[in-house]
């Protein structure tokens, strides 16, 4: 009797171990997908990450710049680096993670050759950046659309950025002006 009771509640076992080991494997590296890493949160990982490895930043940073291409340079952390040449200046930029399968949300750090806060997909900026001199910040946002990008200085040459091409005003700073945020 006590030979059969044991057998099923093995089985239930080892069938939820089972799960729990596929949830790890598979389903956890995705679970930036549908996210809610607000601006804040996503603030704090990157500069946490960018300080504990500032000189491997910096020397890829030199390295990019030199070589004009981020071919085989990793960061631990880092998803991926991204070489941008501008007429004012160069720009290397750091993506920390995203999440969101259409749209969603994107974050790093950049590193800016003139000091200047810049919106990385767009080469001739003049006038589309917006000061927040309460918070020290630059966003831009969409004049027809829920496009969002926010940029702050984190020290001398780096900036944090935060992209969102969702319009989720409750995962931005509440200083953008957005219908939502009235």
């Amino acid at each position: 009797m006590k030979k059969t009771l044991f057998a099923p509640l093995g089985l239930c076992l080892i069938f939820i171990l089972s799960i729990l080991l596929l949830f790890f494997l598979f389903i956890m590296p995705f679970r930036g997908i549908a996210g809610n890493t607000s601006y804040d949160e996503a603030k704090i990982k990157c500069i946490k990450i960018f300080n504990k490895q500032e000189k491997t930043f910096i020397n890829t940073m030199n390295s990019a710049i030199e070589n004009e291409a981020t071919d085989n340079l990793k960061i631990k952390n880092v998803q991926s680096i991204q070489y941008h040449k501008y007429e004012r200046s160069e720009k290397v930029e750091f993506s920390i993670n995203a999440q969101g399968m259409l749209g969603g949300q994107y974050w790093g750090v950049y590193y800016s050759s003139d000091d200047s806060p810049s919106i990385l997909t767009v080469e001739d900026e003049d006038g589309l950046l917006v000061e927040d001199s309460l918070n020290g910040s630059f966003y831009y946002k969409e004049s027809n659309g829920n496009n969002v990008y926010v940029t702050e200085k984190i020290k001398e040459g780096w900036f944090f950025y935060y992209m969102d091409y969702d319009g989720h005003p409750d995962l931005l700073p509440d200083y953008i002006p957005m219908e939502e945020n009235k």
